[in-house]
C-alpha cells in the first residue's frame, strides 16, 4: 500500500502550488521512511535467505529514495523538521548498513558511514559497527572499508 502511495505521489506534476509540492514531497518522504523500516523488519524475520536477501534489497531502495528526498527538501525545513529528518536519517543508514552487509555488498560502507556524519550520532556508529563486527566479511574487507572511510572522509572535509 505504501509503495503504490509512492507511485502515486511520483505522477503528480509540477505544476502545482509550492505548499502543494511541499506537502506531497513530505508525505512521500514518510512512506519511503516507513517502506524501508518495514522491510527491513520483514528482512530479519524472514527464514528463507533468499526472501530475507529481496527484502533488504528493497529497503535499500527506498533509503536511497528517501536520502535524495530529504536532500532536496532539508533546507525548506524548520528547527523541528529538520532534526526529525536528521533522526530518520540515522535509522535508515543503519538499516541501509545493515543491508548491504546482509547482502555482502561492502564496497558501499564506508559512504554510508561518511553520510551518517550529518546526523551526529554516535549511537548510529555504535550500530553499525556492531553489524560489521559480526558480519562475515574478511579482516582484509574490513581494511578496506576503514580506507574507504578515511578516504570519504578527507574528501567531505575538503569540500567544507
Amino acid at each position: 500500500m505504501l509503495v503504490c502511495s509512492i507511485s502515486f505521489m511520483e505522477q503528480y506534476t509540477n505544476d502545482l502550488s509550492k505548499e502543494t509540492i511541499h506537502d506531497l514531497k513530505l508525505r512521500q518522504i514518510f512512506c519511503e521512511f516507513a517502506t524501508a523500516t518495514i522491510l527491513v523488519a520483514l528482512a530479519r524475520n524472514e527464514s528463507e535467505i533468499e526472501v530475507s536477501k529481496q527484502n533488504y534489497h528493497e529497503s535499500r531502495k527506498h533509503i536511497l529514495s528517501f536520502v535524495e528526498l530529504v536532500t532536496e527538501m532539508i533546507e525548506l525545513l524548520d528547527e523541528a523538521g529538520n532534526k526529525d529528518m536528521h533522526q530518520k536519517l540515522s535509522i535508515l543508514l543503519y538499516y541501509d548498513f545493515e543491508a548491504a552487509c546482509k547482502l555482502q555488498q561492502y564496497d558501499g560502507l564506508g559512504e554510508i558511514i561518511v553520510k551518517a556524519i550529518a546526523c551526529e550520532s554516535m549511537r548510529t556508529y555504535q550500530l553499525m559497527a556492531d553489524c560489521l563486527l559480526c558480519s562475515p566479511a574478511s579482516s582484509h574487507g574490513k581494511s578496506a572499508i576503514h580506507n574507504d572511510c578515511a578516504i570519504w572522509r578527507s574528501n567531505s572535509l575538503q569540500r567544507l
